[in-house]
């Protein structure tokens, strides 16, 4: 059966029925989709602020350390032992 210009056609209850299940399919999808990549990116960003933080403490320590023994040190991290830097 072909539409023809001005015809007012239905399809069938089971058809409309499949076509409305799969909407809300995909509606659900998207929003999910959408929770999930906000979570993602609110959680990112807390790890990143995190570790900023983090760096930011490390670098505060390290001119402390500097400061102690001179500029040019390396410290051994499985011992502490600061030499001159060669």
């Amino acid at each position: 059966m072909e539409l023809k210009e001005n015809d007012v056609k239905f399809i069938g209850p089971n058809e409309l029925k499949k076509i409305k299940e799969f909407d809300e399919l995909s509606r659900r999808t998207k929003d999910s989709l959408g929770d999930l990549l906000i979570q993602y990116e609110l959680t990112k960003s807390n790890i990143i602020n995190n570790f900023l933080e983090k760096q930011s403490k490390y670098k505060e320590l390290e001119e402390e350390i500097k400061q102690q023994f001179g500029e040019k040190i390396k410290v051994d991290i499985n011992t502490g032992e600061v030499t001159i830097e060669q």
